[in-house]
């Protein structure tokens, strides 16, 4: 009789967001990201204020939203010039300006984004959404 397996630990799990970075979306050119849009609809929009939230479900063609973000991989946030957009057109959400993400991971070394990257994203007690880059399995 085989002994049973070992349970291995999903960190996959911990992440609330999960998306797999395709071959476009790792170029430096790729300004927004496309977000899964049901795990946005269930873990992102619950914790924006009610004034994002109106923002995003107004009939204006394109809505964005400002949201704090935090890079656990190289330890800093976004923010300023360089700050992170929730923003939804014709029903999609997307993570604008995710070209600042590449940007400054591809300044460190072994930090770059490759296709078959998943961004991993979740929303902490500090009021941030953090994220973190996982290599593909």
């Amino acid at each position: 009789m085989n002994p049973p397996a070992p349970i291995l630990h999903d960190f996959m799990n911990l992440w609330q967001v999960k998306k797999q970075i395709t071959v476009d979306e790792a170029l430096p050119t790729m300004v927004d990201l496309l977000l899964p849009k049901q795990q946005v609809e269930e873990h992102i929009i619950p914790h924006l204020s009610a004034q994002s939230r109106d923002i995003l479900g107004s009939r204006r063609r394109t809505r964005k939203v400002d949201i704090p973000v935090y890079d656990d991989d190289i330890g800093e946030g976004f923010e300023g010039s360089t700050e992170l957009e929730l923003e939804k057109s014709g029903g999609e959400y997307f993570l604008a300006n995710w070209t600042h993400v590449i940007m400054r991971r591809r300044a460190m070394r072994g930090r770059q984004i490759q296709a078959g990257d998943y961004l991993v994203m979740n929303f902490r007690s500090d009021g941030k959404f953090h994220i973190s880059i996982e290599k593909g399995f």
